[in-house]
């Protein structure tokens, strides 16, 4: 993936990735902190290793059903996120992928999944509330 295939508005802080790319690899940006908003496309099936790390003002991410698996530490250190929905479709949870996001209170799960919703809040604080 390529940065043209990232476009982060000026003003907006919100983050689109071209809709086709099926991964997210770690952000290449030098300005992570002016993301605010993540709008992945339903084409996206894997949130790679570290991918929104440091995004500190990432406030809201949107993960689709059809996500497969997120990364290690897709989203450590995004202090301003406050509760994520992970997909039913999710199936790979790689370590610790909210690391040090000091301000997530709530993590969404399906109620069928196979995941280990303890690794989902280590190193968070974070509740596990199913729907």
């Amino acid at each position: 993936m390529s940065n043209k295939l990232f476009k982060i508005g000026t003003f907006s802080g919100i983050l689109t990735i071209q809709d086709g790319e099926s991964t997210v690899p770690q952000i290449p940006f030098v300005k992570k902190e002016k993301i605010k908003v993540a709008n992945l496309p339903q084409t996206i099936k894997t949130v790679g290793d570290y991918a929104f790390a440091n995004c500190y003002n990432l406030e809201n991410v949107t993960l689709n059903e059809g996500l497969a698996e997120i990364g290690k530490q897709a989203f450590a250190s995004c202090a301003k996120l406050q509760s994520v929905r992970i997909p039913q479709s999710v199936t790979k949870i790689g370590a610790t992928p909210f690391y040090n996001c000091r301000n997530l209170k709530t993590i969404y799960v399906s109620k069928s999944t196979s995941l280990d919703k303890a690794a989902l809040c280590e190193s968070t604080g974070a509740k596990v509330v199913e729907y």
